[in-house]
């Protein structure tokens, strides 16, 4: 018994209201749920992580860096199937190309830095919180790009293999799984 509502939010063990919305986004309709309090905080929070994950993508595909990152991909086995499956990207080495794409898109420096992608350093600049790295895009349940994670790719580097973002607002390591928004679908 039930509806098709209550089918997806059982099928899909979501909250009805994150079926209604999920039904919604298929047809094409638009459903905000702004009961949260953080509501506007967190939907900011969202904008600016898919602007990174596009930056970066964009950066890997269209740069010298991009070409040896993607050549060390290939070497790995990752071929441009699984970068576009995964929306793998780079990193720049620069220290705040990102900052710079976030400034264009007119996202405020606190909402940057709240977001983790970016950090204030002692001199009161702002650089990118990740450089130099291949990036890996973590997704909630709702395939909305929460973290990151950033697995260094250049010889001889000697910083820390994977560095991930920073707990926030939206990303809760202990509440995510990596590709589990993909990987909950083949799994039924």
């Amino acid at each position: 018994g039930g509806n098709v509502i209550q089918f997806v939010s059982r099928y899909e063990n979501i909250s009805f209201v994150e079926a209604v919305a999920k039904l919604a986004r298929k047809i094409g309709i638009v459903i905000e749920n702004n009961t949260d309090p953080n509501y506007d905080s967190k939907k900011k929070l969202y904008q600016i992580l898919t602007e990174s994950n596009e930056f970066y993508k964009f950066y890997l595909n269209n740069s010298e860096e991009g070409k040896v990152a993607l050549k060390y991909l290939k070497d790995r086995g990752i071929n441009e199937e699984i970068i576009n499956e995964f929306e793998i990207g780079l990193a720049p080495s620069e220290k705040d190309y990102l900052n710079q794409a976030l400034n264009a898109k007119e996202f405020g420096i606190i909402d940057q830095v709240e977001s983790g992608m970016i950090r204030k350093e002692k001199n009161d600049s702002y650089i990118d919180t990740f450089r130099s790295r291949i990036m890996f895009p973590i997704k909630d349940l709702n395939n909305r790009v929460v973290g990151f994670s950033g697995r260094i790719y250049l010889p001889g580097d000697k910083s820390p293999k994977y560095i991930n973002s920073n707990e926030n607002l939206i990303f809760h390591k202990s509440e995510l799984l990596y590709n589990y928004s993909n990987a909950n679908e083949h799994a039924r």
